[in-house]
């Protein structure tokens, strides 16, 4: 790992968000994106203290290197059945970034474009604001 200093320009990565009533999220954790607002990392571990991402922790707001696919992403939510539905796309990150042989994690994160799969288009024109 190699921790990244701020950057004038942020990181462009790939990632894969759950969509629950309504909100972006992650599809690992219960957590929710604000709505037109950037997403702040912080560590869900129970005790933990520390500033998200920290090198000896697996907290941050994750993207990947390598694009996601649709076909990824059908495959992805079968693994996480609880999610309404599964959107990709792209995601800006800034801030402490952590860098990964398959991709980062930062301190904050903004999606760029999302596509969401199977879902109503009511969802999606909401999604957008």
């Amino acid at each position: 790992m190699i921790a990244v200093p701020d950057s004038a320009q942020p990181i462009l990565a790939w990632r894969f968000w759950a969509v629950r009533e309504g909100h972006f999220g992650s599809v690992a954790v219960h957590e929710t994106w604000p709505p037109r607002s950037p997403a702040v990392a912080c560590c869900w571990r129970p005790g933990s203290f520390h500033a998200a991402p920290d090198t000896a922790c697996a907290c941050g707001l994750h993207g990947l290197r390598s694009p996601v696919t649709p076909s990824r992403a059908v495959v992805t939510r079968g693994l996480f059945p609880q999610m309404e539905f599964i959107a990709f796309g792209q995601v800006a990150l800034w801030g402490r970034v952590d860098v990964h042989t398959r991709g980062y994690r930062a301190q904050y994160a903004y999606p760029v474009w999302v596509r969401v799969l199977e879902a109503p288009a009511a969802l999606c024109r909401g999604l957008r604001g």
